[in-house]
């Protein structure tokens, strides 16, 4: 079963020195069925993605740019206003996208704008967009398996695949028209506070 395969080399390379003893155990060949799985897995997991349906032939060139982060519980990984340092797609795990400021306008507490799970993406607009800067924090509410793509691979990545810079763009273009609404929202309900 590759799935129970890969799962055990998993494990055994996030323990340190695991990778090492994994060569010894079982030489080459392991590592070439490991890599095999593993790419096999990244491409099942990348396709459950909305943002990459339809673009199977596609997916051994974007898994050449992500890479597998292993995050504990409670862990920020961008804040509001600082860099965004990559595209992300959860594989496994919960995360919490909050706001602190909108607009402008400092809240006074930070508010969820979104949860975040299995087969969402983010940071691909701030990389885009907002020239790397995170526009909302984001922390794992649970331990969460990450594939990354640094920003600068990213960037090639788009260009690698206009289809996906198309999507995205589209994506952009209504997550834009939410977020407008939401701000009027609440500058309505900051005015009527004061």
């Amino acid at each position: 079963d590759l799935t129970a395969v890969s799962d055990h080399c998993m494990a055994v390379c996030a323990d340190r020195g695991g990778f090492e003893r994994m060569l010894e155990l079982g030489g080459k060949g392991l590592l070439a069925n490991f890599e095999r799985v593993v790419s096999g897995r990244l491409a099942q997991s990348m396709l459950k993605t909305p943002l990459f349906f339809g673009m199977s032939s596609l997916t051994s060139t974007f898994s050449t740019f992500m890479h597998f982060d292993e995050v504990p519980a409670c862990t920020t990984i961008c804040s509001q206003g600082g860099k965004c340092d990559g595209f992300y797609i959860v594989l496994h795990g919960k995360l919490d996208m909050t706001l602190r400021e909108v607009a402008g306008i400092r809240l006074r507490r930070d508010v969820v704008k979104r949860k975040v799970g299995m087969n969402d993406f983010f940071g691909a607009d701030w990389l885009l967009y907002c020239k790397g800067v995170a526009q909302a924090t984001v922390t794992t509410k649970t331990h969460c398996v990450l594939l990354r793509t640094p920003a600068a691979s990213f960037a090639e990545l788009c260009e690698t695949c206009p289809l996906l810079r198309t999507r995205l763009d589209r994506m952009h273009m209504k997550q834009d028209e939410v977020d407008r609404r939401e701000v009027e929202l609440v500058k309505a309900v900051e005015e009527a506070v004061e």
